[in-house]
């Protein structure tokens, strides 16, 4: 009879914890969600890093100059890479590589100018995108 007792009570309990999807706060998951999301961005982001975080370069000096990705600790091995000028009239993406690592671009506004130059990546151990960025002044 105690055994069936205690079967019972062991029912009624699991019953009780039973959660239904209504009973979940969005907000609360998408928190959640977010901050993990962050957390290991930042995580896999803080292995690579660019030489510079701003380049100045007077606005006579047209000639193509070069940004390098770098990882701590050993040679960046990239999927994909993607750079974007966020001021194209100042200055201009020329090319960018994945085997290489590096980014081209040059100056094409005048003095005063300047752009941010948004450099996104995929190292090739991971699906994740890792987003640096440097400032060009144009002198």
């Amino acid at each position: 009879m105690t055994y069936s007792e205690d079967l019972q009570s062991l029912r009624d309990r699991i019953l009780q914890a039973v959660r239904q999807i209504e009973d979940a706060d969005n907000e609360r998951a998408r928190t959640y969600l977010r901050r993990e999301l962050n957390a290991i961005t930042r995580e896999v982001g803080r292995r690579y890093f660019l030489a510079d975080h701003k380049a100045n370069h007077p606005a006579s000096d047209t000639s193509i100059k070069t940004i390098q990705i770098r990882k701590i600790g050993g040679n960046p091995s990239l999927g994909q890479l993607e750079a974007l000028s966020k001021r194209e009239q100042d200055v201009v993406i020329h090319s960018w590589n994945w085997q290489d690592a590096d980014v081209d671009y040059f100056v094409a506004g005048s003095a005063g100018g300047e752009s941010e130059l948004l450099i996104n990546f995929r190292p090739a151990d991971t699906y994740r995108w890792v987003r640096k960025q440097i400032r060009v002044i144009i002198d």
